[in-house]
């Protein structure tokens, strides 16, 4: 069969990123439920909105660098990157709270710096994966995953918080790991730097069907500031209504 008209290593790649967004959402969802049907010991009940708020100061402050990242480095070690880094704070987050309100906070940060970088990665990923033509589906596709994550998480989290906090963040911070073991062996930041992907001839067919450049001659020199984006006013008026 052509490259085109069978599932092929795009398809897989696209599912590995699915299911790193699913992790992805039920990771930020859990501190929630975990506050919603439990006390944290030595943490204030009052407290409970600088603790869930903390996720969002950095988040913000990695997604230029995530994208950056990517551009320079490639999808795939900056997506590793951004789940170790999340995951590894998600996991220490019952720990941190034992230490105090200060730990839990720092610990939520440093998640969110993590799952800040996520996104852009994404977006980066599929501009070398994914052809014109079925960019609007599989993108799509992946970022459905924010709905299943946090659907999944409010199902399966409340039953692992009555068998204890741990168990909760340790229970996703496994399947994090398990993924991060997985696209490690089978992902790439681009179709012709995979192997597979190569030698079935799709990675050739991708690459006459994206409308982007070969990744191997990308620009490393290009600014972490993307200046020409923000001077176009659609671009601010995005940045409005997602703020609004």
């Amino acid at each position: 069969q052509a490259p085109g008209t069978a599932p092929g290593w795009r398809h897989a790649i696209c599912g590995l990123v699915f299911l790193i967004v699913v992790v992805c959402y039920a990771d930020r969802t859990n501190i929630g439920i975990v506050l919603a049907q439990t006390e944290l010991p030595g943490i204030p009940r009052e407290e409970k909105g600088s603790i869930l708020s903390a996720f969002f100061s950095g988040y913000f402050c990695t997604q230029l660098l995530g994208g950056y990242l990517a551009r320079r480095l490639g999808s795939k070690p900056t997506l590793l990157l951004a789940a170790g880094v999340w995951t590894l704070f998600d996991v220490l987050t019952p720990f941190a709270a034992r230490l105090g309100l200060s730990p839990l906070i720092a610990a939520r940060i440093g998640m969110g710096l993590g799952e800040g970088m996520m996104f852009p990665t994404q977006h980066c990923l599929s501009s070398y994966w994914v052809p014109s033509h079925e960019r609007a589906f599989l993108i799509t596709f992946m970022t459905s995953g924010q709905d299943l994550g946090s659907v999944l998480a409010n199902v399966i989290s409340p039953r692992l918080v009555e068998l204890g906090v741990w168990c909760v963040f340790s229970f996703w911070g496994g399947l994090a790991v398990l993924w991060l073991l997985a696209y490690l062996a089978l992902g790439a930041s681009a179709p012709e730097v995979h192997t597979r992907c190569k030698r079935s001839g799709e990675a050739l067919w991708i690459q006459q069907h994206r409308g982007c450049g070969d990744f191997n001659d990308r620009q490393l020199s290009e600014s972490p500031l993307p200046r020409r984006l923000l001077s176009e006013p659609c671009i601010w008026g995005i940045f409005a209504g997602h703020v609004g």
